[in-house]
């Protein structure tokens, strides 16, 4: 029987699209790590980690993005917060509201009211990925799209569309340093100083899952594929392994969430 690398992964990938077919299928039940674990025939602690490595994000994040990705469509459908919270699984606006503000940066009433009486502060700046459109509420990032050349107006016509009612500011060096931040550079280290602390639920969380979600998972693939080559020809070694990396593009977005100043 194969035992080598190709095999295993080709087996672990399975096992992972397994478990996230089952919790696309039953996240209104809100299962348990235990129970997504043993859709895919795994020990909860080694399915934790391999879930990681190939998703790029925990089972628990992924199971509260698509919980929240149907919490959007249960608010703009159902006439009450009560309501869509149960239409997803929760238990009740409490939930849900703490789900949104983690994950989203708004609340669910925000939400369902298309922005009415917020502001949102957005600007275009580089980050190690390309250059990006960064928008935040005082709670946090509610808006991450990596923008590739020519298409910067569309992006902002996008975000203002998922906004309608909302007071958009522009602001380059707010963005910027949202960004440095994220991703350490000096200026973000000194306004991350000069400014309160963002909550380590919503900067982990909240972070994580917007850059997860705004990068795409072919352009992921290529960038990374060049830097792995870049280091293997620097090193003189160009094993298979190093070109192309045991973990697709899954291992790519855990590297990218895996920030070391959020």
């Amino acid at each position: 029987m194969d035992t080598g690398p190709a095999f295993l992964d080709s087996r672990d990938f399975g096992r992972i699209a397994r478990a996230i077919r089952f919790i696309d299928a039953n996240f209104r039940a809100q299962p348990r790590l235990a129970a997504i674990a043993a859709s895919a025939h795994l020990s909860e602690f080694h399915f934790n980690r391999l879930f990681r490595r190939w998703a790029g994000v925990t089972p628990r994040q992924y199971l509260a993005y698509v919980t929240a990705r149907a919490a959007r469509a249960a608010l703009a459908s159902t006439p009450s917060v009560l309501e869509a919270a149960y239409c997803v699984g929760l238990s009740g606006p409490s939930r849900l509201h703490d789900l949104m503000v983690t994950l989203e940066a708004v609340t669910p009433g925000e939400l369902k009211a298309r922005g009415r009486g917020m502001q949102i502060t957005y600007g275009i700046t580089d980050t190690p990925f390309g250059r990006a459109l960064l928008a935040s509420t005082p709670r946090g990032l509610c808006h991450l799209a990596f923008i590739e050349p020519g298409t910067e107006r569309a992006c902002v016509a996008a975000l203002a569309a998922s906004w309608p009612q909302a007071r958009l500011r522009r602001d380059e060096d707010a963005a910027a340093a949202v960004a440095g931040r994220v991703w350490g550079s000096s200026r973000g280290a000194a306004c991350a100083r000069a400014a309160p602390p963002l909550k380590l639920a919503v900067k982990g969380t909240n972070f994580q899952l917007k850059v997860w979600q705004a990068l795409p998972w072919p352009v992921a693939r290529a960038r990374a594929a060049r830097g792995r080559r870049a280091r293997a020809t620097a090193a003189g070694d160009m094993s298979p392994r190093q070109h192309f990396g045991p973990q697709g593009s899954g291992g790519v977005k855990r590297r990218v969430c895996q920030f070391p100043h959020v």
